[in-house]
């Protein structure tokens, strides 16, 4: 074992091979916690942008609410203007101009 004992004088305790296992060992834990770490920001970007979305969904759902409400009052009025357009006649016709 005298090539081993050469070996280990030259390169430390660890032989070439161990020593290259064990870098790309590190190196492939710093890629996934950089990994990890982008993922954690990634999700709590996902997560505020939802939340985001979901307020602006509601805020359609009420306007789009109030919109039709306002949709039926008008066409209440309308309805209401029809009649007494119908009703108008020669006679009323100053007494429906103070109404309106």
């Amino acid at each position: 074992s005298a090539e081993y004992s050469e070996h280990s004088q030259l390169y430390g305790a660890v032989d070439p091979e161990t020593a290259a296992r064990r870098g790309k060992e590190q190196a492939h834990k710093r890629l996934m916690a950089s990994m990890e770490r982008q993922l954690q920001v990634a999700t709590t970007k996902c997560k505020a942008r939802a939340a985001a979305y979901d307020s602006l969904v509601e805020q359609v759902h009420a306007t789009e609410a109030a919109l039709e409400e306002q949709k039926e009052r008008t066409e209440r009025v309308v309805r209401e203007l029809a009649k007494l357009k119908a009703a108008e006649t020669p006679e009323n016709t100053k007494e429906l101009e103070a109404l309106s």
